[in-house]
Order: structure tokens, then C-alpha cells, then sequence
């Protein structure tokens, strides 16, 4: 999927122990990402992603929500 270039955005709803490293895939395959909360389960996990997201333009997102 990484490698159709019809494909623009990847979201990531996958258990969050895979989510550094498909985030991290998606973003250098120049995919646009939407991930699932929880981000990562460490703050490593979390840095490596943002730093992934830093050397990309494209877009990545995080879904979040608040009870009210």
C-alpha cells in the first residue's frame, strides 16, 4: 500500500506498539498519517514519530477525544 501512489493518506488504527514503526513507514513513503490514540506508549516511541513527521511536509495527525 506504502508504494500505490493513488494512495495519499494512511490511518493508523493498529495497536499502539506498532504504531512508531508504521508511522514512521508511512511518513517516509511520503503518505500523509492520521493515527489513533494513544500516539505511543513511550516517550521514545513518541519523539522518534515526531522527529519522522519533522523531516516530512506531510501531514500527521493524532485523534483525540474529550468527554464531556
Amino acid at each position: 500500500m506504502l508504494e500505490n501512489s493513488s494512495v495519499d493518506i494512511v490511518d493508523i488504527c493498529t495497536p499502539t506498539f506498532t504504531h512508531r514503526e508504521l508511522d514512521v513507514r508511512a511518513l517516509r513513503a511520503g503518505k500523509h498519517v492520521f493515527c489513533e490514540k494513544p500516539m505511543a506508549l513511550t516517550l521514545e516511541d513518541a519523539r522518534a514519530i515526531d522527529r519522522a513527521a519533522e523531516n516530512s511536509w506531510w501531514a500527521t495527525s493524532y485523534a483525540s477525544f474529550r468527554s464531556i
